[in-house]
């Protein structure tokens, strides 16, 4: 029986409204080997193969005659050397399928309008990066995508198809009906906080394994570091998973938090059955680790201006003013880069659950989608089979051009070209949107350290872990009015509380949970429940 408290003490956070997740959400899907560097790649692309050598022997060649200009989204912000890699890009597509790219993006300031829109008018776009964190079960279900059918991505996508588990195709099927290309492998991202080591040796801090033992190095930063702020935080996604990081430090799985709405479940519960944020065993954890962000609030570890703040801690970190940031194991890899050039000697926590395992991303954590209307499907898709699968398109979307934006030193590892800096490279990794690459085809880099290469190893071998809801996509898009007054509550009461910016943690959270009850709390749980049951009953009847 003290086996079993001690796994039912694992619970994960409900999405009940898909949002953005550590900074966006990035991204997407590396598997390394035991030495950091990459496992075995698909079979390279050769530059000058044909269309017709995708089909088999006993079919006709796929028609390329006519060329197409397939204009698609990304999300984020375009870097400064994308139109020498785009060039570059049609270049080969134009070799291949007769085909070129047109790229536009959309800016995290805009996903909650400009996206949508781009969807209700989609007239010309040919794709859209599509995800679990972009309502992807929601624009789904209103019709907003083209259902791709298995045999279309067979026969498009033949690359991808041979290197993808075709348990990634049932995962990101909405009411039986297939809407994404995922990225070819589940990601082994994890949430991280970085911290500086060298700050922390030389003010004789022990080693910090969990968030709970940063007191010390929080002091000795305010103490001996004026133009650094210990935690300077921001309402940014990534910053929100301190506290239930917190929790997580005292043997509770860690909250996967996407949006906060007062509900949770037990990890290790087939039945997935829901409880609030007020109803106990949980509700002694959460209020714990609210009151040691209290206590750092308080003592002034963290910054009054966190909900105004738009710079995220890990770009604070990154520019010298925050002494921890929040990032995870993929979208850390450019500042481990910056930091190395700045003298920084930066140590990493992987914010995981008291047994040392997180719950294993998504499949839908990233992919393409094909808006419906659109008048080149087939072409779409035979772009991104090389675009994802392809190595020497691969290394091109996601890093840039060789011997400019990046060079393979003589151990294979990746590293700026001589006299190139993580400022001056205008093609930054991991900056292009492009994150439903085969992530497995890459090198390390020079700049990871060794305990990047073994945290990324022991992320492969034995710290992802499933839930009973795995693969399940929620849809809400009945109860659109409850989710959008569910969601002012959170942020004007829901968000202190997380932040320790409160007077006391019980009244907070009682005033977050009789609010959240006015705004449609229990409609939200009613619904949530009724399709984790039938999900739940699927999978027990397969």
């Amino acid at each position: 029986m003290a086996g079993t408290r001690k796994k039912m003490g694992h619970f994960t956070l409900l999405a009940v409204l898909l949002a953005s997740m550590l900074a966006g959400c990035s991204k997407n899907n590396e598997t390394p080997s035991a030495s950091g560097s990459s496992s075995a790649a698909p079979t390279k692309a050769v530059a000058t193969e044909s269309a017709s050598a995708t089909s088999s022997a006993s079919e006709p060649a796929i028609d390329t005659s006519k060329e197409v200009n397939l204009k698609g989204y990304l999300i984020g912000e375009a870097p400064k050397g994308l139109p020498e890699v785009v060039t570059e890009l049609n270049s080969r597509l134009k070799q291949d399928i007769n085909a070129t790219l047109e790229i536009d993006y959309v800016g995290y300031s805009d996903m909650s309008t400009k996206y949508p829109l781009i969807l209700t008018n989609s007239g010309g776009t040919d794709w859209i990066y599509s995800a679990n964190w972009l309502n992807y079960v929601q624009h789904a279900s209103k019709g907003a995508f083209m259902e791709l059918t298995e045999e279309m991505i067979k026969k498009y996508m033949p690359t991808y198809y041979e290197s993808i588990d075709k348990e990634a195709f049932k995962a990101a099927s909405v009411n039986g009906k297939l809407y994404m290309v995922p990225a070819p492998a589940r990601s082994p991202s994890i949430p991280v906080a970085v911290i500086r080591g060298d700050l922390r040796k030389k003010y004789g801090i022990a080693e910090i394994k969990r968030l709970s033992d940063l007191a010390p190095y929080f002091e000795a930063i305010k103490k001996n570091e004026p133009d650094m702020i210990p935690a300077a935080l921001s309402s940014n996604a990534s910053d929100l998973t301190m506290m239930y990081s917190l929790m997580a430090d005292q043997g509770q799985a860690p909250i996967q938090l996407i949006n906060g709405y007062g509900l949770a479940y037990f990890m290790e519960d087939p039945t997935a059955k829901l409880m609030a944020f007020d109803e106990e065993p949980l509700k002694s954890k959460l209020l714990q680790a609210a009151g040691t962000m209290k206590e750092w609030y308080d003592a002034g570890y963290i910054n009054r201006n966190y909900f105004s703040n738009k710079v995220n801690s890990l770009d604070a970190f990154d520019q010298g003013k925050s002494s921890i940031g929040f990032a995870n194991t993929i979208s850390v890899r450019r500042y481990l880069d910056t930091g190395k050039e700045k003298g920084y000697d930066i140590e990493l926590i992987p914010l995981v659950d008291g047994e040392g395992k997180t719950m294993a991303p998504e499949w839908t954590s990233g992919g393409i989608s094909i808006p419906a209307g659109a008048k080149n499907p087939e072409r779409t898709l035979m772009a991104m089979d090389r675009i994802i699968s392809h190595q020497d398109y691969n290394y091109l979307v996601y890093f840039g051009i060789e011997g400019k934006n990046y060079v393979l030193n003589s151990e294979g590892k990746l590293e700026l070209p001589p006299g190139v800096t993580s400022k001056t490279n205008t093609y930054p990794p991991d900056a292009a949107g492009f994150w439903f690459t085969d992530l497995r085809q890459f090198p390390a880099y020079a700049s990871w350290s060794d305990q990047y290469i073994q945290l990324l190893k022991d992320i492969q071998d034995h710290m992802l872990y499933d839930g009973p809801l795995t693969g399940m996509n929620f849809n809400f898009e009945s109860l659109k009015a409850e989710v959008a007054a569910l969601t002012t509550v959170r942020t004007q009461y829901l968000l202190p509380l997380t932040m320790g910016s409160v007077k006391d943690v019980n009244e907070a959270l009682n005033t977050f949970m009789e609010k959240a009850k006015v705004a449609g709390f229990q409609k939200i749980r009613d619904e949530a429940q009724k399709q984790i049951d039938a999900y739940v009953q699927t999978k027990s009847s397969k």
